[in-house]
């Protein structure tokens, strides 16, 4: 409770502002580290999310590896074949929000950095499967499966300005950073000038010298 208390007086106007304490404090964390300005935040409901892949009629993904269902080892060491509730087989499969879910979240027999990366490919899959022959299709679905799905202070005055922004965006090449120590980025005690490097160089990418008319 005394954390609650705090961080009302740490952001007083959270909620008159439609946001909260915990994401404001979320949101500078973030700029921190990536030295950005987030104006704004989209808080995607886990439950939401895997009503929107059934709305879709599920998602395209190639499993590399067989992962595990279930919550975890109930003591240190114990086989993941006693606690795992069902398998995520490898290969090319159609999942449904459920089997989306446990992709995205499943870490107990990989790395976080692994699981990072699943997340991404899920993303990423859902985005190119999101066409507007999809969304008409299946509109009626997609809209019930969007009531719970997304929290957001951004104003509706501003909604138009990101649907053209969203519509452009998709014919881009998606670009990722990877904070990780493959990326020399200690998660423990990281090189916050580094980050914030690496960060601009995505964002802000050289433009090529034009070669010298002969």
């Amino acid at each position: 409770m005394e954390v609650c208390r705090d961080g009302a007086k740490i952001y007083p106007d959270a909620q008159r502002q439609g946001s909260d304490p915990g994401v404001e404090a979320t949101k500078d964390a973030a700029e921190g580290l990536l030295g950005i300005k987030i104006p704004y935040y989209a808080f995607i409901d886990m439950a939401g999310f895997a009503a929107l892949v059934d709305a879709l009629g599920g998602v395209n993904i190639t499993v590399t590896e067989r992962l595990p269902e279930g919550g975890g080892p109930k003591y240190p060491g114990q086989p993941v074949d006693e606690w795992a509730t069902g398998w995520i087989e490898k290969g090319p499969q159609l999942m449904d929000g459920k089997t989306a879910q446990w992709y995205a979240r499943s870490r107990k027999t990989t790395s976080d950095w692994d699981r990072m990366k699943r997340q991404r490919q899920l993303q990423e899959a859902i985005l190119k499967q999101f066409t507007p022959s999809t969304v008409l299709n299946r509109f009626e679905q997609i809209a019930k499966a969007g009531e719970h799905l997304v929290k957001t202070d951004i104003p509706s005055s501003m909604l138009g300005y990101f649907t053209d922004l969203a519509i452009k965006a998709k014919g881009q090449k998606v670009t990722t950073i990877e904070l990780t120590p493959a990326q020399d980025v200690d998660q423990t005690h990281p090189d916050i000038a580094y980050v914030h490097e690496l960060v601009h160089k995505a964002l802000h990418p050289p433009t090529p010298t034009p070669a010298p008319k002969g």
